[in-house]
């Protein structure tokens, strides 16, 4: 199983802010493949699917970004994950708009979420701009 992570603060107030554009991500990846609705869970939105045959758990932590890895941490201890299962997309506010950047085990100091991997071949976390 893969975590898919998006994170951004809860609420209408900043629904299409570009620091929510973890959310968006993970929004369109729901959409594209066809995941059922979104509901609460580990004090989040979990939607569960399939990408490519591989079983996929999409998580929009409702808590501010600076508490978000107790959402992540509840939802991996659960499924019992490692950090190599995790892929994290979240705003890149150093990026120009329409920039795409990826880090390897790369954990932003502003926005703890998990521990770096000791693994060097775990996936990316992502830090992207809108357009």
């Amino acid at each position: 199983m893969q975590l898919i992570v998006g994170l951004g603060n809860p609420g209408d107030k900043y629904a299409r802010n570009r620091h929510n554009i973890g959310f968006m991500a993970v929004d369109t990846i729901a959409a594209r493949h066809n995941f059922p609705v979104f509901r609460q869970k580990f004090s989040g939105l979990v939607s569960e699917g399939t990408i490519d045959g591989e079983r996929v758990l999409l998580l929009k932590p409702q808590t501010f970004m600076n508490v978000s890895g107790d959402s992540v941490v509840a939802a991996a201890n659960f499924y019992k994950l490692t950090a190599a299962d995790i892929t994290v997309f979240y705003d890149e506010i150093d990026l120009v708009p329409g920039k795409v950047r990826v880090k390897l085990h790369v954990v932003p100091v502003k926005k703890p979420v998990i521990r770096p991997p000791s693994n060097p071949f775990s996936p990316p976390s992502a830090g992207v701009t809108p357009n």
